[in-house]
């Protein structure tokens, strides 16, 4: 029985059950859960020969129409790498995209042996670039 207000008669309540709360079986045995290791990016550093480009025709010539070897257009960030980094291999250059890894999307004939060549959005921002030997990390094909 509940008090009643001022105004309010008292009113009585029926008991009623409390389910009952169901818990887990005791644990037997204490497993040891070691945390995995962090996946790391696997990478080798190569020296490279690292020069610039824009999709104008000072630079790309005849091949002067927004468009890069593998079929896409030219947007940065980008990279022109030779015939032995599959399209799509990464690479981090230092000074960059903020060094953060760019695919290999484009080729280019004097593009060869230790020699990359990244795409800037203009000529002015290619020629500022001009040539660098940097250290680049080539990240492996994750299998």
């Amino acid at each position: 029985i509940l008090p009643a207000g001022e105004d309010t008669e008292p009113i009585e309540i029926e008991p009623f059950e409390v389910p009952s709360i169901q818990t887990a079986p005791p644990i037997e045995e204490i497993v040891d859960v070691k945390p995995q290791p962090k996946k790391e990016n696997k990478f080798e550093i190569r020296q490279l020969k690292v020069t610039a480009y824009c999709p104008c025709k000072i630079c790309c010539d005849k091949c002067a129409d927004g468009f890069v070897a593998n079929g896409k257009r030219a947007i940065y960030p980008m990279i022109a790498a030779p015939k032995e980094y599959k399209f799509g291999t990464k690479m981090s250059v230092p000074g960059y995209n903020k060094g953060l890894p760019v695919k290999v999307t484009d080729r280019g004939g004097a593009i060869t042996g230790n020699h990359i060549d990244i795409l800037f959005n203009t000529h002015e921002e290619a020629k500022q670039w001009g040539v660098k030997n940097l250290s680049v990390k080539i990240y492996k094909e994750e299998k």
